[in-house]
């Protein structure tokens, strides 16, 4: 029989100038995986394929106020543009406005979602095999996050890029969690935060946020594979084919100098590219429990 989706909870998909069917990846993946629930494309009101979205899914359509969200946080430059960051920062009020405490926020890019531990908890080959009740995925992890002390504020799936160098790759060694969230952030609307800066705003959330007590947890018993950058237009794909990702990366730094530096990163081709590297024990501070406190 299969499983219901998480009460209260819904997905939202971050989408820009992507109208068409066959650009929503993500939108197909999480359907071919099982997920049933509520699922909302969030665009800006400046988007210039607007009609075109409403046109082809409808109520999915969740349209929110542009530059009144720029307003709200730190843009973090001065060089124009937005990103992705701001549909980030309005999906909280929007996730009211619909009723869900609980939701998930994904790029419009994800090819699929796997398993890469199998039930015996060892991992399995890099063509993992697909999940097929993403429902049940999304329950334990709304569960999870509720059962956190209040300064964890959001949990991730892994990406399939975390697991370069095979075999020897750390996060294939056991299950565990690690002290980052990106693009897959399952969130509490009653434990808000906001994305800071225009580029990887991701990156610059948990390191910018840890520091401050903000908590954040990727596990990697289950993934979501990605297109790769720029291999279709809209989204981020024009910021990225103008400036590169030296500027993306080195926003980072400059919110975290501390923890993060450029480095390069190699995809599948072999080909480096330039990428942000975090020193996780300088942005991710441990917590020791009140019980270990000196009475003054």
């Amino acid at each position: 029989m299969p499983s219901q989706p998480p009460r209260d909870f819904a997905a939202y998909i971050l989408t820009h100038r992507r109208p068409a069917r066959r650009e929503q990846r993500t939108l197909r993946a999480i359907e071919r995986c099982g997920y049933t629930g509520p699922v909302y494309l969030v665009v800006d009101d400046e988007d210039p394929t607007l009609p075109e979205y409403i046109e082809e899914y409808g109520d999915q359509v969740v349209v929110f106020p542009k530059q009144a969200t720029i307003d709200l946080f730190d843009i973090g430059d001065n060089f124009g543009g937005s990103g992705s960051v701001v549909p980030r920062n309005a999906i909280w009020d929007i996730a009211r406005e619909h009723g869900h405490r609980y939701f998930t926020q994904l790029d419009d890019d994800y090819i699929t979602f796997r398993y890469r531990f199998n039930a015996d908890c060892r991992p399995v080959s890099a063509n993992s095999f697909e999940i097929r009740d993403l429902n049940k995925i999304f329950t334990a992890f709304v569960k999870w996050l509720a059962a956190t002390p209040p300064e964890v504020h959001s949990l991730a799936f892994g990406q399939g890029g975390d697991f370069l160098g095979g075999s020897t790759n750390a996060y294939l060694q056991y299950i565990h969690a690690k002290r980052k969230a990106m693009n897959t952030f399952i969130c509490d609307t009653e434990r808000p935060f906001l994305f800071p800066g225009r580029r990887n705003e991701d990156v610059n959330c948990y390191t910018e946020l840890q520091r401050r007590g903000i908590a954040f947890f990727s596990t990697f018993q289950v993934i979501f594979d990605q297109s790769s950058t720029q291999t279709q237009s809209g989204g981020m794909t024009e910021m990225y084919e103008q400036e590169g990702t030296y500027q993306k990366s080195f926003t980072s730094v400059m919110r975290c100098p501390s923890g993060v530096k450029v480095s390069h990163l190699s995809d599948r081709n072999k080909n480096p590219r330039i990428h942000h590297r975090v020193t996780y024990n300088r942005v991710a501070p441990e917590f020791v429990p009140k019980s270990y406190k000196k009475p003054r």
